[in-house]
């Protein structure tokens, strides 16, 4: 099973660097991380037990039967009479065989209503299981896709850092020509030196970095990390529709699975107090069977027929049942008050998600405005360093800059990006939409 639910990644690893998509990823969790196969075993367990719950509404057939042999010495048997008023009494052994067998059938009639309250009951954990694999679900593919998320910023980070490197060794190579026709200082030379080593240092951490969220990934995924070329995804779609609703709040209460599950939960209560409500009742069953039985002696079966109503009624059980109810009425109260609680708490997340996407929003759009303009103010300090007017010391100061900022650039990019994901869970929406890769 869990060979087939990984084609996807198979596939990516044995092209090297085959891509993989945010989607891929999230089919692949669904079908392979354990926590998803336990909530998946779960729901089939609880799906079992609804079946058998129906089953005291149909009759029950059992089919008995018995044989036995004796030879024993236990009748006395008058042999002769060997003087008046005396007789000769034996023990001789005497073989007797005997066969009995029978079909009986039961069939309840009425219990006070305990059995459609079972059968409620069970109905309600099914549903309550398939709503639990559904939050599982939703968690894991929360993870997974945070995790994705995460491991593009290591990436790019480290691609920023590696390109921070080759300009770095380009600027060594620069400045020891300089120096060696007298153009240039012996400072220029060790600071270049030094913001070489600076950014080889920042490779390969973040290098480290990389091989980490990778691992975090395939964590996340349930399988072991493989090579492949993560595909970013477009997160920003259906986002902005999503928010433009009025019935947002409403609509996300109706597709979250942890309130349908809560839900659940409430209908199961109130079906306990049904069936605690039922020992008040009496219960009432017919049954009837059919017997043969024979002997050696008469071979031939002797069949007796028979029909009967059964009927019970508890008349006192120290007050069992009474408190039985009381105790099911507060179970099913504490129920809705759970459901009321996280209901309250959805709208409290949605609008807390809404406005961390916002926020982060602003952030990006501020980071990527600082990271333009140190990009400009590192090509003006270029231009200035070959022209003379300026030292290197100016322009490692601007090469920094840019680095720096282009490097909060991309990590805001990827916050905007995990707090739509959040913003999405927190609307019971699909974390990737249709048009997004």
């Amino acid at each position: 099973m869990i060979a087939s639910s990984l084609a996807l990644l198979i596939i990516a690893q044995s092209a090297g660097a085959a891509p993989l998509t945010l989607g891929e990823a999230l089919a692949i969790t669904r079908k392979a991380a354990p926590a998803a196969l336990s909530a998946e075993a779960t729901e089939d367990a609880a799906r079992a037990r609804a079946h058998a719950a129906f089953g005291p509404y149909l009759p029950a057939v059992s089919l008995g039967g018995l044989g036995r042999y004796d030879h024993a010495n236990f009748a006395p048997v008058v042999v002769g009479t060997p003087f008046p008023g005396a007789s000769a009494v034996t023990f001789p052994f005497v073989s007797s065989a005997r066969y009995s067998f029978g079909v009986t059938v039961d069939q309840l009639l009425f219990d006070g209503g305990r059995t459609r309250g079972n059968r409620e009951m069970a109905q309600a954990r099914l549903e309550s299981a398939r709503a639990d694999r559904d939050t599982t679900t939703a968690s894991l593919e929360l993870a997974t896709a945070t995790a994705f998320i995460e491991a593009l910023e290591a990436d790019a980070l480290h691609r920023l850092e590696r390109d921070a490197g080759v300009q770095a060794r380009l600027r060594v190579e620069q400045a020891r020509r300089l120096y060696s026709t007298g153009l240039r200082p012996e400072l220029d030379v060790l600071a270049a030196e030094t913001l070489e080593a600076q950014a080889v240092l920042r490779e390969r951490r973040t290098a480290v970095q990389v091989e980490r969220s990778l691992q975090r990934l395939a964590s996340a995924m349930g399988v072991e990390k493989g090579g492949y070329r993560l595909v970013e995804p477009n997160l920003s779609a259906g986002v902005e529709e999503a928010l433009a609703g009025e019935r947002q709040l409403e609509l996300a209460a109706s597709r979250r699975a942890e309130l349908k599950s809560l839900a659940q939960l409430v209908r199961l209560a109130e079906s306990s107090v049904d069936v605690a409500r039922s020992a008040y009742f009496p219960s009432v069953a017919l049954n009837g069977g059919v017997l043969a039985t024979g002997t050696d002696r008469a071979p031939g079966p002797f069949f007796d027929v028979s029909a009967g109503l059964t009927f019970r009624q508890s008349l006192f059980e120290g007050l069992q049942t009474y408190h039985s109810v009381e105790a099911a009425m507060a179970d099913a109260r504490a129920a809705r008050a759970r459901l009321d609680e996280r209901a309250r708490l959805l709208q409290l997340e949605v609008v807390q998600a809404a406005l961390a996407v916002k926020e982060a929003s602003l952030t990006f759009e501020t980071a990527r405005q600082v990271s333009d303009r140190a990009e400009r103010q590192f090509a003006l300090a270029t231009e200035r360093y070959h022209a003379g007017l300026s030292g290197f010391l100016e322009l490692s100061d601007a090469q920094a800059l840019s680095v720096q900022a282009r490097s909060q650039e991309i990590q805001a990019r990827a916050a905007l990006a995990i707090g739509r994901l959040g913003l999405r869970r927190a609307l019971g929406l699909p974390l990737v939409p249709r048009d997004a890769s």
